[in-house]
């Protein structure tokens, strides 16, 4: 924070949290020229928010809308109904 801060004074006179958007953008492409690992932190967040980590804001920016539940509460069909019942007393297949 102190490298933003520090970078945010020399350009704009103000700490970086006053910094219009454009300026923030700016400034941290310059400290991401300064402090190379600072790209894979960039990189870590990203897959964190694209791996739907973080909630469904990742996957649906994608366009991918979230799981299919099929056809979980149409009545008509067998979800939650046995496929087949025990045909003996013991409890054994035939």
């Amino acid at each position: 924070m102190l490298l933003l801060d520090g970078n945010a004074n020399m350009r704009h006179g103000v700490p970086f949290a006053e910094v219009d958007r454009a300026g923030r953008e700016d400034i941290l492409h310059t400290v991401q020229g300064q402090l190379p690992f600072l790209a894979h932190g960039y990189r870590f967040v990203r897959a964190i928010f694209y791996a739907d980590l973080h909630g469904p804001t990742g996957s649906q920016s994608l366009g991918f809308g979230g799981p299919n539940l099929g056809y979980l509460h149409d009545p008509e069909l067998s979800f939650r109904r046995p496929m087949s019942e025990e045909l003996t007393q013991h409890g054994y297949m035939p």
